[in-house]
């Protein structure tokens, strides 16, 4: 994200524009790849798989573990998993200025609120659950409530993640 902005000489608040784009350049990267290991399943070899944008389009990448097994990856899946894959790395770099995790959330709660993006209950709240303690303080509340795991947010969680943070 940081080299993104470097690159493109922008400030954060521009974000808002081109989260967007971002996030449909990795639907167009999803799409390419999908297309070259259908032409030649030889190239999985060579895929990419330490790539953010390149996890998420065969398997459930990071989330694995609390997915589905039988099932692929849909498009909303695989933008649910880059949102929130470049909001761990937003939240865990402090290079990145605040203003883009909260630009980032909301634009994942506005895309589930105009039902642009399929939220599956649990898959998709086990995976903000992975998550949850590289958010930002500022975020936690939103995060909660906008992703709707305020009921899978217990006392002792909460406790676990502060412990693990202060280590």
């Amino acid at each position: 994200m940081v080299t993104w902005f470097r690159d493109r000489n922008h400030n954060p608040t521009e974000f808002t524009q081109d989260l967007p784009e971002l996030i449909e350049l990795g639907k167009k990267y999803r799409l390419e790849l999908i297309q070259k290991f259908a032409q030649n399943p030889e190239r999985m070899q060579t895929y990419p798989h330490h790539l953010i944008m390149a996890q998420g389009i065969f398997n459930f990448g990071m989330f694995a573990h609390r997915s589905e097994q039988n099932i692929a990856p849909n498009e909303s899946d695989y933008v649910i998993h880059l949102s929130f894959m470049i909001l761990r790395e937003c939240c865990l770099n402090d290079k990145v200025p605040s203003i883009l995790p909260r630009i980032l959330l909301n634009n994942i709660a506005l895309k589930l609120g105009t039902q642009e993006l399929e939220f599956r209950v649990p898959t998709h709240q086990n995976w903000a659950l992975e998550i949850f303690d590289c958010i930002r303080s500022d975020l936690v509340p939103d995060f909660i409530t906008k992703l709707k795991i305020n009921q899978l947010i217990t006392e002792q969680v909460l406790i676990d993640i502060t412990k693990k943070q202060l280590a």
